[in-house]
C-alpha cells in the first residue's frame, strides 16, 4: 500500500480528530494540518458529545474531570449550563478550547503540530496537487469548498439559532 500525504486544512474538532485517526491506523505517514488562526485563538463556546466519542478520540484521560460530568459547563469558573444526563445515554459536555486543546495533544503524540497563522487560501493550486488527499475541515465558511465550488457544489441555507 502506498504511503498517503494528507492535508488537512483547518485545526478544529474535524481536522484534528482526522488526523489523529489517521495516524493511528498509519494510513498517512506525512499528515499535515493548515489553520489560519494563530495559535491558541479557539472560537466557539461549548460542545456536546456522547462520551464514547471522548473514549473513542482518547480524550477523556485528557480532559479534566469537571467536563466529564453530564452536561454542565463552565464558563470563566461560573456554571452556565448544568443539566442531568439522560437515563440511558452519557453526554459530555465541554468548551470547543479544552476539546481543541486536548486534540493538539493527542496529534502531538503522534508526531503532528499544525502550522498555524496559514491562510488555504495562500496554497496554490500545483502546491495542493502534492498532496494524495485534500481534507476540506476549515469550517462553514470553508475557503477550499469555496475555491473549488464548480466540483463540491456547496450549498448553505441560513436558519435560525437562538444563540445570535
Amino acid at each position: 500500500m502506498k504511503d498517503l500525504k494528507v492535508l488537512i486544512a483547518g485545526a478544529g474538532p474535524a481536522g484534528l480528530s482526522l488526523a489523529s485517526m489517521l495516524a493511528d491506523e498509519r494510513v498517512a505517514t506525512d499528515i499535515t494540518v493548515l489553520e489560519r488562526s494563530e495559535a491558541g485563538d479557539t472560537p466557539g463556546w461549548g460542545i456536546t458529545l456522547r462520551d464514547h466519542a471522548l473514549s473513542l478520540l482518547e480524550l477523556d484521560a485528557r480532559l479534566s474531570p469537571e467536563f466529564l460530568d453530564g452536561r454542565a459547563l463552565r464558563h470563566r469558573g461560573d456554571l452556565v449550563v448544568d443539566l442531568p444526563n439522560p437515563v440511558d445515554v452519557r453526554l459530555a459536555t465541554l468548551s470547543r478550547r479544552a476539546l481543541v486543546l486536548a486534540l493538539l495533544g493527542r496529534c502531538a503524540t503522534r508526531g503532528i503540530v499544525p502550522r498555524h497563522g496559514v491562510n488555504i487560501e495562500d496554497i496554490s493550486s500545483s502546491e495542493l496537487a502534492e498532496y494524495d488527499v485534500v481534507v476540506a475541515a476549515d469550517g462553514a465558511k470553508s475557503a477550499l469548498r469555496s475555491r473549488h465550488a464548480d466540483v463540491f457544489r456547496p450549498r448553505a441555507t441560513v436558519g435560525r439559532n437562538r444563540y445570535k
